[in-house]
C-alpha cells in the first residue's frame, strides 16, 4: 500500500520500484517498510501517512507542512489521490467512536487494519467528535467537487488541500 500510494497506478513505475527493493534486498524473503523506503526513496517524513497521521493528532503545523511538500507534487500525490486516503482515515476514526470499545481484537477486524495501527486510531478518536467528523465528511464532499470543477474559486489544488487542513484540523 505504501508503494502504490507514493507511486501511482502506474504499472511500469511500481515494476521499477520493486525492481530496485529486490535488488537492495540482499536476497532477504522479508521486506520491511523501512527497506522499502530507502530502496525507493520514499520521504518517510512526509508522505500521505504521515499527513493523515497529522491530521489524526490535530497537529495543524505539521499538517500543513507535510501538506507543503505532498500538495506541491502533482505527478506522485495528485488531490484526488490524497481526498479518498483522508477520507478513509477519518472514517477509521469514526468506526472506533461507534464501536466505543478499545478492544483491539475487536477494532482490528472492524477497521480491518494491521494491529499496530489500532492505537492509533483509537487516540484519534479521543481528539474528534462525532459532529465533527460529519463535517469533516462534508467538507472532503465538497473539495472533490471543487477539484472536479463545480462550484470552483479556480483555487489550485495546492490551495484546496491547505483548505481541508484547515477545515478539518483546526
Amino acid at each position: 500500500a505504501v508503494l502504490i500510494q507514493n507511486t501511482g497506478n502506474d504499472l511500469h513505475r511500481i515494476d521499477g520500484e520493486l525492481q530496485k527493493i529486490i535488488a537492495n534486498s540482499g536476497g532477504s524473503q522479508n521486506i520491511s517498510l523501512s527497506d522499502l523506503e530507502t530502496a525507493s526513496g520514499i520521504d518517510k517524513k512526509y508522505n500521505v501517512f504521515e499527513f493523515t497521521r497529522a491530521i489524526g493528532q490535530r497537529n495543524l503545523f505539521k499538517s500543513m507542512e507535510i501538506a507543503e511538500v505532498i500538495g506541491r507534487d502533482k505527478k506522485n500525490t495528485p488531490f484526488l489521490m490524497i481526498l479518498p486516503i483522508v477520507f478513509n482515515y477519518l472514517k477509521r476514526i469514526q468506526l472506533v467512536l461507534e464501536t466505543g470499545s478499545h478492544n483491539r481484537d475487536a477494532l482490528v477486524r472492524k477497521l480491518g487494519v494491521n494491529p499496530f495501527f489500532v492505537q492509533e486510531y483509537v487516540s484519534a478518536s479521543q481528539r474528534y467528535h462525532p459532529s465533527e467528523l460529519r463535517k469533516a465528511f462534508s467538507t472532503i464532499q465538497e473539495m472533490d467537487l471543487r477539484v472536479k470543477g463545480v462550484r470552483q474559486l479556480h483555487s489550485s489544488d495546492y490551495e484546496l488541500l491547505r483548505e481541508l487542513i484547515v477545515r478539518i484540523v483546526a
